[in-house]
């Protein structure tokens, strides 16, 4: 029976954010069903209409998730207990903005949603676009790594590493965002904004790290 080897090689990489992500909740809740589509369809409209003299396109505000649901609300009845009455409807449109990294487009940005009267909820996240070649390069790392680890043992043990049988890479996807978020429940309120916050932010370099399994044989 031949031996072998068996080593996981890991691979990290510090990538710093070239892309902005802007998350945009918006929330509309009229009686009938039809009123609840149309405010909702007015607020995205106003919210791309805004956008655009940033320097968007309607394309650029992407929906990421629409829910419509029933509302209700308790009241007391004449026996004292509550009962649950329909209330109309709720819309929940979450709506995706990304750009490149720009501080001062995205201050232009949260101006427009501070400032909007759907008074929408947001958060900003920091990552980057080629996440491909990122990919790749974790792999890469994670080769060396475990070959240069083989071969440091098989050194060690009198023996020499031999042919690869095997690789084993069934990682799931890595945590491609920056740590650094920020959302307008936080330090960006909208009564609290200023430009030059923004301008002067800083997010932390991404890290992301990734394993693969090697085995090789063993030769005297």
């Amino acid at each position: 029976m031949k031996r072998k080897i068996t080593v996981r090689g890991y691979g990290t990489e510090c990538i710093y954010p070239d892309q902005i992500e802007v998350r945009i909740g918006l929330e509309s809740h009229k009686q009938s069903y039809e009123e609840t589509i149309a405010c909702a369809q007015e607020q995205v409209a106003q919210l791309s209409s805004e956008l655009m003299r940033c320097g968007f396109t309607r394309e650029d505000l992407k929906t990421e998730k629409l829910n419509v649901e029933t509302a209700y609300e308790s009241r007391r009845g004449e026996d004292g207990s509550f009962r649950r009455y329909m209330d109309g409807y709720i819309c929940s449109h979450f709506l995706l903005l990304r750009f490149s990294k720009d501080m001062e487009l995205l201050g232009k940005v949260i101006e427009v949603i501070a400032q909007s009267p759907a008074e929408p909820d947001y958060s900003i996240r920091f990552t980057f676009k080629d996440r491909n070649a990122a990919a790749e390069m974790l792999l890469k790392e994670a080769a060396r790594d475990a070959r240069e680890r083989a071969e440091i043992l098989c050194k060690a043990s009198g023996v020499k590493l031999g042919r690869l049988i095997r690789i084993d890479h069934n990682q799931g996807e890595p945590d491609v965002y920056s740590t650094t978020e920020y959302s307008n429940d936080a330090v960006l309120a909208p009564a609290v904004i200023k430009k030059s916050a923004l301008t002067d932010m800083k997010p932390e370099e991404i890290r992301l790290t990734g394993t693969a399994t090697f085995i090789w044989e063993i030769i005297d």
